[in-house]
């Protein structure tokens, strides 16, 4: 629980400080500050709070990532997990 509460302290501070710098939709051509965070390559191990693979999104391109993974991709908005 201990290892728990740290690493999720770590990936807070993390998503905070990444929305500082991103705060806008970064979807081509959206420009919401109604931000959610995506995770590029999921929420394993350590991609929870590795910020290389995060992404500012507003909730229906969010979804739209998570629906299209091949679209995703393809605007690099999203990665393979076992790519390196």
């Amino acid at each position: 629980a201990d290892k728990r509460a740290k690493e999720l302290a770590i990936y807070r501070k993390t998503r905070d400080d990444f929305f500082k710098k991103y705060s806008v939709c970064q979807y081509p051509g959206c420009n919401s500050t109604q931000i959610t965070l995506h995770h590029m390559k999921g929420r394993s191990g350590e991609m929870v709070y590795n910020d290389k693979y995060f992404v500012s999104l507003c909730w229906p391109h969010h979804d739209l990532c998570e629906r299209n993974p091949d679209e995703a991709k393809r605007l690099n908005l999203s990665v393979n997990r076992l790519d390196k």
